[in-house]
């Protein structure tokens, strides 16, 4: 059980931050409801603590 959500959140982090730089690179600042547009469906519902793991993708790219 641990193994399957450590895999949710590897996923998870993956898919945030293609939608961060999508979101980067539209020149829009990155928060809740731009990620949810782009990652609708796909990661949002699967992980508990989206909003941690945003915090650290966000702080991989630079992007406060």
């Amino acid at each position: 059980m641990q193994r399957r959500k450590d895999q949710s959140v590897v996923n998870a982090r993956t898919v945030i931050g293609a939608a961060c730089r999508d979101i980067i690179a539209d020149g829009k600042a990155i928060h809740l409801r731009q990620l949810d547009a782009r990652a609708r469906g796909k990661v949002l519902g699967t992980i508990r603590g989206v909003i941690g793991v945003l915090q650290e993708v966000k702080e991989a790219l630079g992007v406060s």
